[in-house]
């Protein structure tokens, strides 16, 4: 039973903390945009600006994906180990939101998306630029590939 407590303790502070993730990427999603708006007038800061801000979220991503793996893994030893009424329901439950769960990691991407479609609409980059510009795509496409664990269940 005290490894159950444990595990069951560890999912609760995991979730925590993906709530509070999620609710950074929001709060740095607004914050984009004032940011976006103080550095529009000046081309240079604002392609330096949208080439930076994806890795910011992209960290914070790849940091969410470990707590919600890990916390995923708990949760499922714990349902398999010491199936109660409520963990039964619970797993049955979220299968019926999978949307919602989809929707709630719409705040790593919004930013990102952006600034890697805006970019080059608005600016020539230079050679460097570009491969900065090229590996906030290859970190994007390593984000979305890192959600593979989702489909496992």
């Amino acid at each position: 039973m005290n490894e159950y407590e444990s595990l069951r303790n560890e999912v609760i502070a995991r979730i925590k903390i993906l709530h509070h993730q999620i609710s950074l990427a929001v709060t740095l999603s607004f914050l984009f945009i004032f940011g976006f708006i103080i550095f529009y007038t000046n081309h240079e800061a604002l392609i330096i600006y949208l080439l930076a801000l994806p890795v910011v979220f992209y960290l914070l991503t790849f940091n969410y994906q470990a707590n919600q793996m890990t916390m995923e893994a708990a949760a499922y030893h714990i349902m398999k180990k010491h199936t109660s009424n409520w963990d039964k329901f619970y797993g049955e439950y979220k299968k019926g939101v999978r949307i919602t769960s989809f929707l709630k990691v719409l705040p790593f991407f919004f930013t990102p998306i952006f600034c890697l479609i805006y970019l080059p609409i608005v600016a020539s980059l230079s050679k460097t630029e570009n491969i900065f510009y090229i590996i906030d795509w290859v970190l994007l496409a390593l984000v979305i590939y890192n959600f593979r664990y989702k489909f496992k269940r």
